[in-house]
């Protein structure tokens, strides 16, 4: 999030020292049109992105939730309970990125459609390669999971 915050800024700045010239130039006009339409660009995708993050966010409380439930109902396959909602989960976040996209292609249809949810991916790529290492452990699940909410919260 500090990156859009610094890019906004750069790009106000540059607005700002475009306005305080005396010269009055229609390309310089244009210049100022296109540097407001690349703010509200950037804001636009943060808040989509904080949307998306928080959709997640309560998605993984139900999923604990219902993780919890299988154990105390007394599943004996543990394993196969947590390979089943690690796919549910997938599937989830491809149809909120697919609904992330269909907002972005309506929007923002001069910028990086997929940067949001690309980023999001990736994230889960690697949290779960590590999450496997720990041998599809409960705890290494919640661990990976919490720590990835962490890093795209801010």
């Amino acid at each position: 999030m500090l990156h859009f915050n610094i890019i906004i800024f750069q790009h106000l700045a540059q607005i700002q020292s475009r306005k305080n010239s005396s010269i009055k130039d229609s390309k310089l006009n244009y210049a100022y049109g296109i540097q407001l339409d690349k703010i509200n660009i950037l804001v636009q995708q943060k808040v989509i992105f904080k949307k998306l993050m928080e959709s997640l966010w309560y998605l993984i409380l139900q999923i604990k939730t219902v993780l919890i439930v299988l154990v105390i109902i007394g599943l004996n396959k543990f394993k196969n309970v947590l390979k089943q909602t690690l796919n549910l989960f997938w599937l989830v976040i491809k149809q909120i990125c697919v609904k992330n996209d269909k907002l972005n292609s309506l929007k923002l249809r001069n910028s990086h459609r997929n940067t949001n949810c690309l980023i999001l991916k990736s994230g889960f790529i690697q949290q779960l390669r590590k999450c496997k290492d720990r041998r599809w452990s409960s705890r290494g699940i919640q661990f990976s999971i919490a720590k990835m909410y962490r890093m795209y919260r801010n």
